[in-house]
């Protein structure tokens, strides 16, 4: 199926020049439940009584037509579905959005195990068949935020978009442990000293990019006071940090915590702009909802095969759509197409 999709959907999408650029691909994964066909109370194997069954004193087995269909929770239809779990690979590009890969797991499969699957697939994928993609970000949301996820990605060279769960908010880290005084807001971003008014976050010191320094500093006059907080506002006497020429500051590199510090900050710019770009693949699973894809099978395999077959449809229609704007109308389309079908 893998190959199926890039050889009549991918393949024919980078030769109408949707992709802009294939060594810098931004790629984004979500997960969505595909409701089975399959009965999820199965049939029965032995002799006992309906009433039994009822009363569940029935000890026997029940045969089931799916092995692998699961009760699951569906955020877009709020229910709980009996089925299978897929998960998207998606691009945004030239103002569409593009499947890349979809892969297949158990109803109950978190997100970010069947994230690794598929960026390991894509990854292969790409190689075997020499699409000339490198991926350099994933945006996923904060169901892949795991070290596990984020020291992965940063082995194959990939940057990751994943926002920290609620409960990082009281995460210690190890390599603060000498630094108390230090605390850290969601984002990751480090906060002022501990002291008995309200917390301001540090900024970025603008020479370096992971150097987070607690208040502004100019060089050319003796430092006098607190920097972490305005005149008047600090409880301390004096100069609290009175060996740095910055001030207060904490240095903090993706070494020291893949997950908590990103090659690209939680807080800048370029990170909102590229985990606004995963709703690519939250559309592409309406998509799917849209073509009423749930129940048309027993089995999670045929039911990658619609999912597949749906993903190539999708990059046809792009392609359509992008053909008729260049051209100019439906009409002259037609005309396009009937040419070469019969100089062919």
């Amino acid at each position: 199926m893998e190959d199926l999709l890039a050889l009549t959907g991918i393949l024919p999408s980078i030769e109408a020049g949707l992709f802009e650029s294939l060594d810098q691909i931004n790629l984004s994964g979500d997960g969505s439940p595909l409701e089975t066909a399959a009965s999820p109370h199965g049939k029965p194997t032995c002799d006992c009584s309906p009433e039994d069954r009822m009363a569940k004193r029935c000890p026997h087995p029940r045969q089931y037509t799916s092995e692998t269909a699961q009760w699951c929770f569906s955020t877009g239809k709020n229910r709980y579905v009996f089925g299978d779990r897929y998960s998207h690979l998606g691009v945004h590009v030239s103002g569409h959005d593009l499947p890349m890969l979809t892969v297949m797991g158990e109803g109950n499969e978190a997100d970010f195990t069947l994230s690794f699957k598929g960026l390991d697939e894509f990854l292969k994928m790409t190689q075997e068949l020499s699409l000339g993609f490198t991926a350099a970000t994933y945006a996923g949301d904060m169901h892949h935020d795991t070290y596990a996820f984020h020291g992965y990605a940063s082995q194959k060279g990939i940057k990751t978009v994943i926002p920290l769960r609620e409960d990082a908010k009281e995460a210690r880290l190890p390599h603060l442990d000498g630094r108390p005084e230090l605390t850290l807001d969601p984002d990751g971003t480090p906060l002022s000293w501990r002291l008995p008014v309200e917390m301001a976050p540090f900024r970025h010191a603008q020479a370096h990019p992971r150097l987070h320094v607690s208040g502004k500093t100019d060089d050319t006059s003796e430092r006098q006071g607190c920097l972490c907080l305005p005149p008047g506002d600090c409880p301390n006497t004096g100069d609290c940090c009175p060996t740095s020429s910055m001030g207060p500051y904490a240095s903090l590199k993706p070494k020291d915590d893949q997950r908590f510090y990103p090659e690209i900050p939680r807080n800048s710019k370029r990170f909102n702009t590229l985990y606004n770009e995963r709703t690519t693949t939250e559309r592409l699973n309406d998509l799917n909802d849209d073509d009423t894809l749930d129940r048309r099978s027993r089995n999670a395999a045929y039911g990658l095969i619609y999912v597949t077959l749906a993903n190539i449809v999708e990059h046809a229609v792009v392609r359509r759509l992008e053909q008729v704007k260049r051209v100019g109308s439906e009409r002259a389309v037609l005309r396009q197409t009937l040419a070469t079908i019969a100089q062919a």
